[in-house]
């Protein structure tokens, strides 16, 4: 076989196994589910923390105590802008981005390559998920106020710290150890 096709090769099984390595998440129990691909616990119950302002929201998700963990936030919409609270930053549009690139937007991700939203009204209780509302509250800043999810049609918003939204927590890696 020639270097070229050994190339070709490569390259094709290198795409038949990311491609078998899908995205998942584990019911951990106890109201945990784990995503395996951002490495991040949500809680099962999209608005365990009711609406709330930012303000409420940020210290709510700070200070929950949960099956022994005591690391949550709220969930970014752009990672790499800091976590869990970013400077401000403009979320990745997980409608057009790659699925590598969406990776920098926990909600758009969830709402995207979980949910498998597009455009569709994804509120209530989805997949392993309860209570998923209209609109969730991140943890990152926008120039106008602090980014939301909108899972009625799958984006981003910015929103008045002092409005209310639904508040869902997440933390970093796998509740189980």
């Amino acid at each position: 076989m020639n270097k070229k096709a050994l190339l070709v090769l490569t390259v094709m099984l290198g795409a038949a196994f990311m491609e078998s390595s899908r995205t998942e998440l584990f019911d951990r129990g106890n109201g945990l589910i784990y995503d395996d691909v951002l490495n991040i616990t949500w809680l099962q119950n999209a608005s365990a923390g009711g609406n709330k302002t930012w303000k409420e929201a940020v210290k709510w998700a700070s200070e929950l105590k949960y099956h022994g963990f005591e690391d949550w936030r709220l969930p970014s919409v752009s990672v790499s802008s800091g976590v869990p609270l970013g400077a401000t930053a403009s979320p990745v549009d997980c409608s057009t981005a790659t699925e590598l690139a969406c990776r920098d937007n926990e909600l758009g991700y969830m709402y995207y390559h979980y949910l498998g939203g597009r455009g569709n009204n994804l509120t209530g209780d989805q997949g392993l998920f309860q209570n998923i509302q209209t609109s969730h509250w991140s943890g990152t800043e926008s120039p106008g106020g602090v980014w939301i999810f909108v899972f009625r049609y799958g984006g981003q918003s910015e929103e008045l710290k002092g409005f209310g939204d639904a508040v869902w927590a997440v933390r970093p890696g796998d509740v189980v150890k």
